[in-house]
């Protein structure tokens, strides 16, 4: 009589589907938009043309003259509950380390961060590979450190171009204020600076959002989006995990207003 599957064996027949699904996908990725590192690269606007783009506006308040009371009662109001939000989701995550305060609201000891969680981690590490086209690809890594609500992050995207041989690198550096909403959810604000480095090298402000929502143990989606200097980038991904480790398959799309650099990954993922 055949032995039955151990619930330990689920992760790593998951994983084995995660790869060949990969593995499948990869050949229709979309290609790059205009097929060339260069022509990606001189579609970021300089540094004077994204300052020009945000001088210069001298227009009055939204909120002057008696028709606008309402306006400007519901956006305090919405202020007000955002901000609420950011203070109650940084306490919470130092909450989910140290334990409950005192003189705070938490729901017992079943929100404490266990080790190897995905979110709020005291390190992660991501690795990723991006087969975008049959000339242009990228591996990326991501290293995260921190302790509750504050982390600094270091990335690097390197993309490689076969047909004219070309490089262009993304590095980028940036604090993230981690908030937790609950033991599954985490939203952060990420700013710092990213380099853009290749015929030449400049840098941009640097901000993101990142997304991440892990209802279980074993699996979760995570959204990165992130903006600087023109750039957009849209992360998405699904992960696998088994304790420490993870898998991840993703979509991942950096644009510029006339360009794009978009392609399905897989990535591995390590958290404590």
């Amino acid at each position: 009589m055949p032995k039955p599957i151990s619930f330990m064996s689920k992760p790593i027949v998951l994983i084995r589907a995660l790869v060949l699904s990969l593995l499948w996908i990869a050949p229709f990725s979309p290609i790059v938009m205009a097929g060339s590192l260069d022509d990606f690269e001189r579609s970021i606007p300089s540094k004077s043309e994204s300052n020009s783009g945000s001088s210069g506006s001298d227009e009055s308040s939204d909120c002057d003259g008696m028709n606008a009371d309402f306006g400007c009662f519901f956006s305090e109001l919405v202020g007000d509950i955002m901000m609420a939000v950011v203070v109650y989701g940084g306490q919470m995550s130092f909450e989910r380390i140290d334990g409950p305060d005192d003189g705070f609201s938490f729901d017992g000891a079943s929100m404490l961060r266990q080790p190897g969680e995905a979110t709020i981690p005291f390190a992660r590490m991501d690795l990723s590979y991006h087969p975008i086209s049959s000339d242009v690809s990228a591996i990326s890594y991501r290293l995260e450190g921190g302790y509750a609500a504050w982390a600094l992050v270091l990335e690097n995207t390197a993309f490689t171009e076969t047909n004219p041989k070309d490089s262009l690198d993304l590095n980028r550096i940036y604090g993230l204020y981690r908030m937790s909403l609950g033991d599954i959810v985490e939203v952060d604000f990420g700013l710092g600076s990213m380099e853009v480095k290749g015929d030449s090298s400049n840098s941009y402000l640097y901000l993101s959002t990142p997304i991440l929502i892990h209802p279980d143990p074993l699996w979760g989606f995570e959204f990165r989006p992130a903006w600087a200097g023109g750039v957009s980038d849209y992360d998405t991904a699904f992960m696998l995990k088994h304790e420490f480790v993870g898998v991840k398959l993703g979509y991942r799309s950096i644009s510029t207003r006339s360009e794009s650099l978009s392609g399905f990954y897989l990535g591995v993922s390590a958290q404590y």
